[in-house]
């Protein structure tokens, strides 16, 4: 006689895991959600299980993404935080003209230090002494007129390459005396010439000329007083004299 196994009804709860075939249970056997936590085995989820973008900010636990998780060039200026950049994440040699803001440098800060060099100065303060002299020294007398007679002297370099200077700055104070008539002026001069690079008769006199004729090397630089009478004479002072640029 046949026995109808449909008509048997299977208990609920009476079909334990041992009962189970290993891979008996597929994909379509389980219910929407029924696969809870404690259900995985620790590293059962590979990064092929994972649906993209699956790992949202909240599944990362703080401080979990290392350096070594990050592709190159992947944080980019928008991830960082304002003043997030501080002193020990800049390389030596990092930050370039290019990223200086104008007037970032101020220099009347502790944020230069050391001497400034040279090439690095404004035209204007790039001096190079030639002359300081405050003692007044007068002209002889009687004088010989119209023929210039040396009162101040200095020697000076020009080297180009190191010292780029292309003119000469002066101030002198000249006072004149004496008795009879006759004009009486001061003049400088370099080297051999005959003719004054600079001259005048005022008392205080500032100026310029240019040397940008000269050659590099040793020149002589002459402050002289000429004298159109016997019995007058001039006298210079404060004598400054500066090469620059």
């Amino acid at each position: 006689m046949a026995i109808n196994f449909r008509r048997f009804a299977v208990p609920d709860g009476s079909i334990t895991a041992a009962k189970l075939a290993d891979n008996a249970v597929t994909t379509a056997k389980l219910a929407d959600s029924a696969v809870a936590s404690a259900k995985l085995a620790d590293s059962a989820v590979g990064s092929t299980k994972l649906a993209d973008s699956a790992v949202s900010s909240v599944k990362l636990a703080d401080a979990a993404v290392s350096s070594t998780k990050l592709a190159d060039a992947a944080v980019s200026s928008t991830k960082l935080a304002d003043a997030a950049v501080d002193s020990a994440k800049l390389a030596d040699n990092a930050v370039v003209s290019a990223k200086l803001a104008d007037a970032a440098v101020d220099l009347s800060t502790a944020k230069v230090g050391g001497i400034l060099p040279v090439a690095k100065a404004h035209d204007g303060l790039r001096l190079f002494l030639i002359m300081a002299d405050d003692t007044p020294i007068s002209s002889t007398v009687p004088a010989v007129v119209d023929q210039w007679e040396v009162l101040k002297e200095s020697r000076f370099s020009k080297k180009t390459a190191t010292h780029p200077v292309v003119k000469i700055k002066f101030g002198l104070e000249f006072s004149t005396g004496g008795v009879g008539g006759g004009n009486v002026e001061w003049g400088i001069f370099l080297n051999a010439e005959a003719t004054p690079r600079a001259s005048g008769e005022a008392s205080t006199s500032e100026g310029e000329f240019s040397i940008i004729d000269l050659a590099d090397g040793i020149h002589t630089l002459k402050v002289s007083v000429k004298c159109g009478g016997t019995q007058v004479f001039g006298t210079v002072g404060l004598t400054e004299i500066y090469q620059t640029a």
